[in-house]
């Protein structure tokens, strides 16, 4: 795989209903902990997300470049103002 390209993805689904704190209780109901799973691409990555985006929060794209960039595999992200 050349690369990867994210749209609006969810870090965690239950954090996207709960918050951060209430996810450490729910995490064995979560079916959705890509926060936990981005550790495992191995290929150069571009996420683009809605900055007003009422379903999946903007901040779930962010902590996911955030994790990619941190190992050296995010390309520069598209974050779409005024969009959701």
């Amino acid at each position: 795989v050349a690369g990867c390209i994210l749209q609006s993805p969810l870090a965690s689904g239950v954090r996207v209903l709960s918050g951060v704190g209430a996810s450490l209780l729910l995490k064995p109901f979560d079916p959705f902990q890509n926060y936990a799973k981005v550790g495992r691409v191995m290929c150069p990555t571009v996420i683009m997300h809605g900055m007003d985006d009422d379903v999946v929060p903007f901040w779930n794209g962010q902590s996911l470049h955030d994790a990619l960039e941190r190992r050296g595999l995010a390309f520069e992200p598209l974050w779409v103002s005024g969009r959701g």
